[in-house]
């Protein structure tokens, strides 16, 4: 499971590098083409912060700060902050409603196909920024 959810780290990380290394792009531009995937990364990671502090406690932090040091890379204005914040919310509160039954090997496999989908999700956001 860890190195899965280092799989996601990394991919979520290349975000940055394609975005140094991309010719600029106005923020109008960028809005239209990635927004509602980076609104949607967000959701993910809401979604596995819950499950991961179910299965380690309130102390494993892991996913918020990365969303915390999303934050800082992708919110450029208070708007933008404001919906990324409202989507990891929402993540985590959906998340909370589906798993009832606490950490278990279906809590992790759902964090597992969560990781997943969240490193499909950035590599096309960093395939957009580098095409």
């Amino acid at each position: 499971m860890t190195i899965r959810l280092s799989h996601l780290l990394c991919a979520i990380l290349a975000i940055t590098c394609a975005v140094n290394a991309a010719p600029p792009v106005s923020h109008a531009q960028e809005d239209s083409r990635y927004l509602t995937q980076k609104r949607d990364l967000a959701g993910l990671l809401g979604q596995v912060h819950f499950i991961r502090t179910v299965c380690n406690g309130e102390g494993d932090q892991y996913w918020r700060n990365f969303m915390r040091d999303f934050l800082e890379l992708e919110a450029v204005n208070e708007s933008r902050r404001s919906l990324f914040v409202k989507a990891f919310n929402h993540g985590y509160r959906y998340q909370s409603r589906q798993l009832t039954q606490g950490c278990s090997a279906s809590a992790v496999q759902i964090e597992i196909a969560l990781a997943q989908e969240g490193r499909r999700l950035a590599e096309r956001i960093a395939t957009g920024y580098l095409n």
